[in-house]
């Protein structure tokens, strides 16, 4: 079989940003909450205003698109 056959793994993915939409499908207002990769403090994103969020906050209904990255696996090749 193949390199890309049906071998099950398990992947684990985390959360590092998330696009939020407010408003109704004809008019409204983003906003993005991002993770800062240092520190693993949260920022929300609003036009010209950036400030920091508790981790509890980045969870919500308005959320639109989420960013995720996969977490290497101990021993799994890269490629």
């Amino acid at each position: 079989m193949s390199a890309y056959g049906s071998t099950k793994q398990s992947c684990t993915y985390n959360l590092y940003a998330v696009s939020n939409h407010s408003g109704t499908a004809y008019s409204g207002h983003y906003t993005a909450y991002c993770l800062h990769s240092g520190s693993g403090q949260w920022y929300e994103f609003n036009d010209s205003r950036v400030s920091s969020i508790s981790s509890r906050n980045v969870v919500s209904s308005e959320a639109y698109i989420l960013f995720y990255e996969q977490v290497p696996s101990v021993g799994a090749s890269r490629l």
